[in-house]
């Protein structure tokens, strides 16, 4: 943490983290999410659920895994809000969030995919280091002459 206190009058000291840290594993990177189930099943001529904004308002950071034993997983949880149209029509949503064990072999594909994935971050993180410090190193050989 790095102290950021430019002289306040307040006497608290406010300080500012920054993880730099890269992914590590399936359980760090967002997944996107999307609704399983809904009603009214059908929209009504007046009423259309916005299905595609429903998840980024939900789990506005992705969807994340989590790592647990099976008899530590959260409760479930539910919370209300309302969407307002463009029109002002308010459309009232509940969202019942819960967590379900993943099968095995699901968990083994997700591996699998994040390996090769990571493989390819990594991989273009390096290219691009490497292209950065060549740029660096012939504009300090060009400011020496």
């Amino acid at each position: 943490p790095k102290n950021i206190n430019r002289g306040t009058m307040s006497g608290n000291d406010v300080y500012i983290g920054v993880i730099k840290n890269e992914p590590t594993g399936i359980c760090d990177i967002p997944y996107e999410s999307f609704t399983i189930d809904r009603f009214p099943q059908a929209d009504y001529p007046d009423f259309s659920l916005p299905e595609n904004e429903l998840p980024m308002f939900i789990f506005p950071h992705g969807l994340h895994l989590l790592r647990r034993p099976h008899t530590d997983a959260p409760m479930p949880s539910f919370f209300p809000f309302v969407f307002t149209g463009l029109t002002g029509e308010r459309i009232h949503v509940a969202c019942l969030t819960f967590y379900e064990e993943l099968h095995e072999d699901v968990v083994e594909k997700l591996k699998v995919r994040h390996k090769r994935i990571h493989a390819t971050f990594r991989q273009e993180l390096e290219e691009l280091r490497g292209s950065s410090r060549k740029s660096l190193e012939g504009s300090n050989s060009e400011s020496s002459y």
